[in-house]
């Protein structure tokens, strides 16, 4: 079997959560008191975690998502990007990186502190596999492999991803009634949920999945994200860019781009261009882009990953 890679996010289960995420936590770089006023700029750089731990019940299967929680904390002019997995099949590894917005001029926000993230992994082949992300220590899980068949059972019976509706998948859970399976859109932030409800935690089911609610308004506060305004008739938040060349140009700090976007760069010492800084892989782009890593923006813009990138025609 040959190694090959692959760029997933993220989404999680039992009582890692509780209460809906900070809704400031939503807006990305800048979006919470920092930024905005004074010359702010970004650079995506690694962090490190202080644990790993897996989030659903077993059986974990070939052909059906496995999610893991990753502890890591947000210092202050941090704020969440993409994670991103590394799928060794010949050694069966799989390798989490969890970068930050690490914010290298102007005043920032204090960080958010402690938080965990929820990491889907899709892992193809049955076997022990090793979780290994920097700073904690390895997660082992067996990996059995999954049923054959026709997919499309969906509902309490799925088994597999294919058996669930486009943007979910098939988790394992355990209720005051005993394990049950779902078919669930994972999320991290509300806005993962693409105007399907809020992201929230299930005392008797599982955590971090798509609920019913409002994400334009929560506790009777407007909780858009910062380039972003409420569509009422979807209750969501919809983006007021438009992402193309001139949006995406060079720039010296945030007041050079539109609202809802950053002024971001890899290194320190590259020029930096103005994009969304995802948070993590939810739909925080417009048009015919996602967020997604620089080698996949059709457009030939992006200088770093975490930004929204054009798919092509």
């Amino acid at each position: 079997m040959r190694a090959f890679a692959a760029t997933l996010v993220f989404f999680a289960a039992c009582d890692f959560y509780s209460g809906h995420p900070d809704h400031e936590a939503d807006a990305g770089p800048g979006g919470g008191d920092g930024g905005g006023e004074s010359c702010a700029s970004w650079t995506l750089e690694p962090t490190t975690a202080s644990g790993l731990e897996i989030m659903d019940e077993p059986p974990y299967e070939t052909g059906r998502t496995t999610r893991v929680a990753v502890t890591t904390d947000l210092a202050d002019c941090e704020e969440r990007a993409m994670p991103a997995v590394t799928l060794d099949v010949g050694s069966l590894t799989a390798t989490i990186v969890i970068p930050v917005w690490r914010q290298t001029e102007g005043d920032c926000a204090p960080g958010e502190g402690t938080i965990v993230r929820p990491v889907l992994l899709a892992l193809p082949d049955p076997g022990a596999w090793t979780i290994v992300t920097d700073g904690a220590e390895p997660l082992k899980v067996t990996i059995e492999e999954g049923p054959g068949g026709q997919c499309g059972t969906g509902g309490s019976d799925c088994r597999r991803d294919c058996d669930c509706d486009s943007g979910e998948v098939c988790l394992r859970g355990t209720g005051v009634g005993g394990p049950f399976s779902a078919c669930v859109r994972t999320c991290e932030l509300d806005h993962d949920c693409a105007g399907e409800g809020v992201c929230a935690d299930v005392a008797d089911g599982l955590n971090r999945t798509c609920a019913t609610g409002d994400e334009c308004e929560q506790g009777g506060a407007p909780a858009c994200p910062d380039g972003y305004s409420c569509d009422v008739d979807s209750s969501s938040c919809t983006p007021g860019f438009t992402l193309g060349q001139e949006a995406r140009g060079p720039c010296s700090c945030d007041t050079d781009c539109a609202d809802g976007l950053h002024c971001v760069k890899s290194r320190p010492d590259e020029e930096a261009h103005c994009e969304v800084a995802c948070p993590t892989a939810g739909p925080w782009c417009e048009g015919a882009h996602v967020c997604g890593t620089a080698a996949e923006d059709a457009a030939g813009l992006a200088t770093t990953d975490s930004v929204c990138v054009w798919l092509g025609e």
